[in-house]
């Protein structure tokens, strides 16, 4: 195999990773220079590419997140919701947003410790468990 086959082949499971979500994975993030200088995509095709796979999209630039360069969030809406909903009480008891929408725009702003009270959602969402 070539460096090129080999990069090629990075690039694209690097995508699937990323916007092919399911009920176990209903959350995940790219940094834009990630998506711009890795996998060689504008931000829109991006986003095309995982609303086409059956996703929603946040866009946040550097300086709205707390990803360097910023970063595409992108979701499964009705998963994501269920998720929060098993959460609920513990979302209820930290003022955490109880939407998928509202609840994306809150992590992405900030960068938690693993220790905080919060990460077991953050986990699950991100299926890091």
């Amino acid at each position: 195999m070539s460096d090129e086959e080999f990069l090629q082949g990075y690039k694209r499971r690097t995508l699937q990773e990323h916007i092919a979500l399911t009920d176990h994975k209903v959350l995940s993030y790219l940094p834009i220079a990630t998506i711009e200088n890795l996998l060689g995509l504008t931000v829109q095709e991006y986003q095309r590419l995982a609303v086409e796979a059956g996703n929603k999209c946040l866009l946040f630039r550097d300086g709205e997140t707390c990803i360097q360069s910023g970063a595409v969030y992108i979701y499964r809406c009705a998963e994501l919701s269920s998720l929060l909903g098993h959460y609920r009480e513990l979302l209820v008891s930290l003022k955490w947003p109880q939407t998928a929408e509202e609840f994306v725009k809150k992590i992405a702003s900030h960068w938690y410790n693993e220790d905080d009270p919060i990460m077991p959602v953050v986990r699950a969402a991100f299926a890091d468990v």
